[in-house]
């Protein structure tokens, strides 16, 4: 049996039945707004945190990224028309937490245009192929590896027309080909993913002793 506050890390797939028979005690699923019965945050949690009796799985990617975009970056999601370009881990982490933001619409889009699709119909958004992207996002994000080889995802700087604000969760310490090219489209601001680093560890600190701590002097000590 887990004792209270004690962790395990589970990679990959789970079976939430068998997880609860491990380790004796209820399971709920969390994003870090409140408590998820749906099974479709199953498959991609990696984060297994023990608290109060219960055994909470989690991914505070998704939450970490919400966070940066809200607070330190005072954009909210209410009413927004967003873009998740990528559908691996990293983008089903972040459609999972602004789900849950009144957005007006999500689209995901991917260079595999049957990932995309089948991770829209998990999620319950909208899908689009490369190809058809065109203009009418206010946030675009992008949850693709592209950056780890110097790259920017192969998407028509067209989807920067009008954008608020886009997102890039790779980070670096300059800006990235996927910041450089929506700057260079027409992109009012740009931002990568240190923040989101910050603000899921964050979570994971609040997750495990109850408090959250500031994360404003962690950034800029980061980021100077």
């Amino acid at each position: 049996m887990i004792k209270l506050r004690q962790a395990i890390v589970v990679e990959g797939r789970y079976d939430k039945n068998a997880l609860c028979q491990l380790v004796d005690a209820p399971v709920i699923e969390t994003h870090g707004f409140g408590v998820m019965k749906d099974r479709r945050l199953l498959g991609f949690l990696r984060q297994v945190a023990a608290a109060r009796g219960l055994i909470i799985l989690t991914d505070s990617d998704g939450a970490g990224f919400v966070n940066d975009l809200t607070g330190r970056c005072g954009v909210s999601l209410l009413g927004k028309r967003v873009l998740v370009i990528g559908a691996g881990g990293a983008a089903r982490g972040v459609l999972a937490a602004i789900c849950s933001q009144g957005c007006a619409r999500i689209t995901v889009s991917n260079r595999t245009i049957g990932a995309a699709i089948a991770l829209a119909d998990e999620m319950g958004v909208h899908y689009a192929a490369f190809t058809d992207l065109t203009t009418g996002y206010d946030i675009v994000i992008n949850a693709t590896s592209a950056g780890l080889s110097n790259a920017s995802p192969a998407v028509p700087g067209t989807i920067f027309k009008d954008c608020e604000i886009a997102c890039d969760l790779f980070y670096a310490k300059t800006s990235t080909p996927f910041m450089r090219f929506a700057s260079e489209s027409g992109c009012r601001r740009v931002e990568d993913g240190l923040g989101m680093l910050i603000e899921q560890a964050a979570e994971s600190f609040h997750i495990w002793l109850g408090a959250r701590p500031d994360t404003k002097p962690v950034y800029a000590a980061l980021r100077g």
